[in-house]
């Protein structure tokens, strides 16, 4: 600390921040100081009229029926190759779901993710019921069509927390991130972690401080099953609830 910052803190207030707790409430406590006590960490987002329009034209003019068909949206990419899973994995989960569950696979990604994309679906055995959406919509667009999911796979990756503030069922292939401080967490929401892990590799706080090499052996140690056997208990503890 430099003299000026000891200074400064006279005219601050501080508050804890524990690693290894979920951060979304652990930044709730800078409102304490205000008197805002709160343990609510629900995420809050929405979209415009004209964003809803598109998706909706978007569904039907690649008919999908989104009150009766199974879509499950699906993002190969990651933004950060430490935490990117295989694309022929992808391909392999997509290809279990239309099989198994008649499901309809929306692909997303950025303009950018256009090579991972590709490569996914020139893995897939199924590419009828694929539809590709990479680079098609903006935010406002991409949160609308997230929000009419019935189940968001992907590593853990920004529209991943799109899905979870919409209440949409994810499966989120942590990796070497810990999936207790910041994954989407509750009964609708899976954590597929790796098999022989001792510590993750990544969390929020150290960003700068992490073995790539372990950290990319942590992504790649979760396989395909694992992966789609979270997503099955979560496809049936759905409906169990939607009969009861």
């Amino acid at each position: 600390e430099k003299r000026t910052d000891k200074m400064l803190k006279r005219f601050i207030k501080t508050f804890p921040y524990r690693m290894g707790e979920y951060a979304p409430r652990e930044r709730l406590k800078v409102l304490e100081p205000l008197g805002i006590i709160s343990s609510d960490t629900k995420k809050h987002l929405g979209f415009s009229k004209d964003a809803d329009k598109k998706v909706k034209q978007f569904f039907i003019d690649n008919g999908i029926d989104i009150k009766k068909d199974f879509v499950v949206g699906i993002s190969p990419s990651a933004g950060n190759k430490i935490k990117e899973w295989p694309e022929e994995r992808f391909a392999q989960v997509a290809d279990y779901l239309i099989e198994k569950h008649q499901a309809r696979i929306v692909l997303t990604g950025e303009p950018d993710d256009e090579q991972r994309v590709q490569e996914v679906i020139k893995n897939v055995k199924n590419s009828e019921d694929i539809i590709n959406t990479q680079g098609q919509f903006n935010m406002d667009e991409l949160k609308a069509l997230i929000s009419k999911l019935n189940l968001f796979i992907s590593v853990d990756t920004g529209p991943i927390y799109i899905a979870e503030a919409f209440d949409v069922p994810t499966v989120d292939i942590v990796g070497p991130m810990d999936e207790h401080v910041q994954p989407p967490s509750g009964l609708i929401h899976r954590n597929v972690v790796p098999p022989d892990r001792v510590w993750p590799e990544l969390s929020i706080l150290n960003a700068r401080l992490y073995n790539v090499d372990e950290a990319i052996r942590q992504t790649l140690s979760i396989t395909v099953s694992a992966v789609l056997e979270e997503t099955e208990k979560l496809i049936r503890d759905i409906h169990e609830r939607m009969v009861d």
